[in-house]
């Protein structure tokens, strides 16, 4: 089942619900989705990955660490009894990770979650974070003024004496 094929359902279950043959707009989706009933078969009930993203592997030390990229990632969600379903290309906004930003080295999955109407629904993705050493750049940008950065580097002269 496609996304449209879903919304089509969805939209045919609120005017079910409704007692209405109008169009259901999808801006009004949201609010009306949660008013369903778990029995109407509107439910989202699993998330799996089925494409796995690009990047998998990643680097990060105490002062830069990349983020999660699900660039090429595809995921299934499974609604109503199981026999329903929809395959999706991840896109930003749609589904969140956590954790977010920066991934800390030692770091084995990120969870994905998919949040629509009143359900959510999680898939893990299994990641390799390795640690990096920091080169300048990165010390450079961890000092908050460069008058700190001027005190370590007079710190390190006087160590080197």
């Amino acid at each position: 089942m496609g996304l449209g094929e879903l919304f089509s359902e969805i939209a045919q279950a609120i005017r079910e619900r409704e007692g209405s043959t109008a169009k259901v707009r999808a801006s009004s989706f949201p609010a009306r989705i949660r008013a369903l009933p778990r029995s109407s078969g509107i439910e989202l009930k699993a998330l799996r990955i089925v494409t796995p993203p690009a990047k998998k592997a990643y680097s990060g030390n105490c002062f830069a660490a990349e983020a999660f990229a699900p660039a090429g990632m595809t995921m299934q969600a499974t609604v109503g009894d199981g026999g329903k379903s929809f395959v999706f290309p991840v896109t930003t906004g749609q589904v969140s990770f956590s954790p977010s930003g920066g991934l800390k080295a030692g770091t084995k999955t990120v969870k994905a979650t998919l949040v629509f109407g009143g359900w959510s629904v999680s898939a893990a993705q299994a990641v390799t974070v390795s640690h990096r050493t920091p080169i300048w750049t990165e010390l450079e940008s961890a000092c908050a003024s460069w008058t700190r950065l001027e005190a370590l580097a007079a710190t390190w002269g006087a160590m080197e004496a």
